[in-house]
């Protein structure tokens, strides 16, 4: 009995010796084929991988403060759509899904997402921020359309969903070297003062037909920003938000002054637009900021005219 004992146990050591030098050659085959076989095909393959990069450059500005020290630009993390058109498969379907998932107007998006060349070609155009300060429903359908070229991003916002003093704050633009600056309002004037150094920028890695290796993979990179300046108005964040509130969806201005000082307490203008669609907005009259707009005086001088005429008798209040 104890040697048919032994015998069993030296069967099973037997085996397992065996399973691990099987498992051991397997391995060792597996990389030499790896390291030596497919190591050309792999190296050119890497080779070809690069990061596409889409600037965040309006993380690294500073921030504009009402005259209580309320901040009026944003400054929390939120949530935003890119959209990158060369990450694109069919541009139809998922023109059509953002659609509906988001209420875009189909023929606009489109067209920020294809363009034409001198050649007659249709080319893909450069990556663009969709839509910002998205809800939480907005973020769960974005994301459950699995379309490649979508993504949803955090950011520290610049603007955020019906930001104040619109108007007055201006807007950014890209540069052609890929970096945001003011282009219009106190962004604009206050831009050196705004802008900071060690701007973010987010990647996605493409191979050499510039599709996501991992379409759900994407990087942050570069250092933090540097300290940017800070701009305080006169304003009252109070004061504004009633004015803006006031005008609703009129077409007018409102300015509140300081009668002592002469401050500009409140200063709005209204319809909104949105400040990251300013280029399909720069040409429709409506978004001009209308409190410092010139207007003829019109009827303000039926006022004197009509004095003058009961002055010299012309006409009479019963008339």
């Amino acid at each position: 009995d104890l040697s048919k004992k032994q015998k069993v146990r030296g069967m099973r050591l037997l085996w397992i010796v065996i399973f691990f030098l099987l498992a051991g050659t397997g391995v060792f085959l597996r990389l030499f084929y790896l390291q030596l076989i497919c190591h050309p095909a792999l190296a050119a393959k890497a080779d070809r991988q690069e990061f596409l990069t889409v600037d965040l450059g309006e993380m690294a500005r500073g921030i504009i403060y009402d005259r209580n020290g309320a901040p009026i630009t944003a400054n929390e993390e939120t949530a935003e759509l890119l959209i990158v058109p060369s990450l694109i498969k069919n541009v139809d379907t998922t023109v059509s899904s953002l659609c509906v998932a988001g209420g875009f107007s189909e023929e606009l998006l489109k067209s920020r997402i294809v363009g034409i060349n001198q050649e007659g070609k249709e080319i893909r155009k450069e990556p663009f921020i969709a839509k910002t300060d998205l809800t939480a429903g907005e973020i769960a359908n974005y994301q459950s359309m699995e379309e490649s070229g979508i993504y949803v991003i955090p950011r520290q916002g610049r603007y955020y969903r019906d930001f104040p003093s619109q108007h007055l704050l201006g807007s950014l633009e890209n540069t052609e070297t890929g970096t945001s600056r003011g282009s219009s309002g106190l962004e604009r004037i206050y831009d050196k003062l705004l802008t900071a150094t060690g701007e973010k920028r987010l990647s996605i890695l493409v191979d050499e037909r510039n599709r996501a290796v991992s379409p759900g993979d994407i990087f942050l990179s570069g250092g933090d920003p540097s300290a940017a300046g800070s701009l305080s108005l006169t304003l009252d964040l109070g004061i504004q938000r009633a004015a803006e509130a006031a005008l609703g969806d009129l077409s007018g201005a409102v300015v509140v002054l300081d009668s002592k000082s002469g401050e500009v307490l409140a200063l709005a203008s209204s319809p909104k637009y949105d400040p990251y669609h300013v280029a399909e907005n720069a040409a429709d009259s409506v978004y001009v900021n209308k409190a410092f707009a010139a207007y003829p005086p019109a009827s303000l001088f039926k006022i004197f005219t009509s004095a003058v005429a009961l002055d010299q008798g012309i006409v009479t209040p019963e008339m």
